[in-house]
């Protein structure tokens, strides 16, 4: 009876595993007529040790009644198959934690260089606008420098133009008195109307006196703090 029932599962186990079957049609592995089932179990076993593919299955197939059957060489063979899958299992699980730990190093390196970079960018953006700050102030500078020269030439260009005029002309009455016009000290083309506070300096004509960039007087250089638009009489030239 258990021989018979031993065959069954042979037969079931041949037709379920592909491999088994294979080896079967090419040795004539589930010889019923001719072979004893011990010789054929053995021999089952044999062509799936010799099959490398197969050796899992071999595992799985072989229950403990037949374990305990089976010779001592094949049990041998197969605690050589399980420490084999351990130890490759081992050696994949070793390579896998040491990739995962090169990979999470270099995503470190990547976001310290980010850092880096981010606080670089900040650093810049800060240079600039300090350059920034100190063109605009340089500028200014230059203005006020060229106001000033402007102030400082005026009068020397007033008085060697009144002395051409004066050789010019020659010596007329000294009881005739001209209209003098006051032109702007800025833009040199419109006359002076404003008058500058606190200095009280009339040399400003209204577009000059609501330009914001003229901040200073450009007779004495003090800074304006108001402006009042004085009448003149007419100039006759």
């Amino acid at each position: 009876m258990n021989s018979d029932n031993r065959k069954m599962k042979e037969i079931v186990a041949t037709a379920y595993h592909p491999t088994l079957a294979a080896a079967a049609q090419q040795g004539n592995l589930f010889n019923l007529h001719s072979a004893c089932p011990s010789t054929a179990r053995h021999s089952q076993v044999k062509q799936i040790l010799n099959n490398p593919l197969s050796s899992a299955s071999l595992l799985t197939f072989i229950d403990q009644a037949d374990y305990n059957s089976v010779p001592t060489d094949i049990k041998d063979q197969i605690e050589d198959i399980k420490r084999t899958n351990a130890i490759h299992n081992e050696r994949v699980r070793r390579e896998l934690e040491g990739l995962m730990e090169k990979t999470a190093m270099r995503l470190k390196e990547k976001e310290v260089e980010l850092h880096q970079k981010v606080a670089e960018n900040a650093e810049l953006e800060r240079v600039m606008m300090h350059y920034r700050t100190e063109v605009e102030r340089l500028q200014m500078t230059v203005r006020y420098l060229e106001q000033f020269v402007n102030v400082q030439a005026r009068p020397g260009l007033q008085e060697g133009k009144a002395t051409s005029q004066c050789s010019e002309t020659g010596k007329e009455d000294e009881q005739i008195f001209m209209a003098v016009r006051l032109d702007c000290r800025n833009c040199k083309r419109e006359m002076a109307t404003v008058m500058l506070w606190p200095c009280r300096h009339v040399c400003l004509c209204r577009r000059c006196d609501d330009d914001l960039r003229v901040m200073f007087c450009p007779v004495c250089c003090l800074l304006k703090n108001g402006s009042l638009e004085v009448f003149l009489p007419p100039s006759e030239y």
